[in-house]
């Protein structure tokens, strides 16, 4: 189809500044033909780290937008997520919701392979150096979260409290409700790093429960002990022994020390 001279004093609404300008406005200096964009140049220029979106008629940071090598024909200026999208509803993609932004995202738009991550990459872009925790249904900190794969690659969906928790069959919520705690810590002396889960052995001998015999949180010291203790009639004689030793050494015994 041969190119056509858009008409002489026609003007274009500008999506971004609803002002009404020539065509020249509206195109880039350097370009001499095309039709015209849906934003001017001089609302391109104002917002230089952000791209206008035609799908969602809003602006959005350019890193969101798909880049080409070069131009293609029928390009529209439309964002990561609006392309993915018009892209699953033609070849009929199953879309999964993102639970970060209750949004419903093709499958591309979540990093990873097989095993994608829990939130979109847009969420994901919205919060550097955090990751969503799908059982606190909140962002926390990349420090909480283990790493998996290849290199440790990829992150867990769950941060630690929860993943341990999960492993077990319950949940956070559940352990802090039978410990009386606000917070996971150890039940013994309160530290908040490398958490256990306690559970009855004899209900369930292997490493990990049912969820009912849970009975809270302990660090991996105090998990050691109790597990090396064997029974509660052991764990009370040692206590008394060590409370006679700080005793008898005017409070700087073995108790002290710990």
């Amino acid at each position: 189809m041969p190119y056509r001279t858009p008409l002489p004093g026609k003007l274009y609404r500008c999506a971004w500044c609803s002002e009404q300008k020539r065509i020249e406005e509206m195109r880039h200096p350097t370009s001499l033909k095309g039709k015209a964009p849906s934003t001017c140049h001089g609302c391109r220029l104002a917002n230089p780290g952000l791209s206008w979106c035609d799908f969602h008629e809003s602006p959005h940071p350019v890193d969101r937008f798909v880049t080409y090598r070069a131009p293609r024909p029928g390009y529209e200026p439309i964002c990561r997520e609006a392309f993915y999208r018009r892209r699953a509803e033609k070849q009929g993609s199953p879309i999964r919701p993102c639970p970060a932004c209750n949004r419903a995202r093709q499958s591309r738009e979540f990093r990873g392979g097989r095993s994608k991550a829990s939130a979109c990459r847009n969420c994901e872009a919205d919060n550097p150096g955090k990751r969503w925790c799908v059982d606190c249904q909140d962002w926390l900190p990349e420090d909480q979260f283990y790493r998996t794969g290849v290199n440790g690659k990829f992150w867990t969906v769950r941060c630690k409290p929860c993943k341990v928790a999960h492993a077990h069959g319950t949940t956070v919520v559940a352990i802090l409700q039978k410990q009386g705690s606000e917070r996971p810590q150890c039940a013994a002396c309160g530290a908040v790093d490398d958490l256990k889960v306690d559970h009855d052995h004899s209900c369930c001998r292997s490493s990990n429960s049912c969820g009912k015999c849970v009975r809270g949180y302990l660090c991996h010291e105090c998990n050691t002990a109790e597990g090396l203790l064997k029974t509660s009639e052991r764990a009370l004689a040692l206590a008394a022994y060590m409370l006679r030793i700080a005793e008898r050494e005017g409070g700087t015994g073995l108790i002290a020390a710990a």
